[in-house]
Order: structure tokens, then sequence, then C-alpha cells
């Protein structure tokens, strides 16, 4: 995970001796860690509350 809360991962091309990019997350917006919160709910459109909390 870097530092904007994606998950990439990363294999060695041997003869470049460099790391190329495999695959990549978030694929959609919801998909980032702790976007909304420890009581958060994501639906991809937007980004209510559970009932009861507030932000």
């Amino acid at each position: 995970m870097n530092w904007k809360s994606f998950n990439t991962r990363l294999h060695m091309k041997c003869r470049k001796q460099a790391w190329m990019l495999f695959s990549f997350a978030p694929r959609d917006y919801c998909d980032r860690y702790g976007l909304c919160g420890s009581k958060g709910n994501c639906d991809g459109t937007q980004l209510p509350l559970f009932k009861g909390f507030k932000p």
C-alpha cells in the first residue's frame, strides 16, 4: 500500500533491472482504505454514513 492508500503490486524485470507495475487498486472510489472513516459506508456514487453517526 502506498502513501495514497493505493494497493500496488510490482514485479522485477530482470533484463531492465527495474520494478514494473503488475496490478493496481483501487478499482473504484470506494476501494480506498479508510476513505469514509471507521463508521463510513461507501456505495460508489455517494458517501453516506451509517444512521446515527457523524463524521
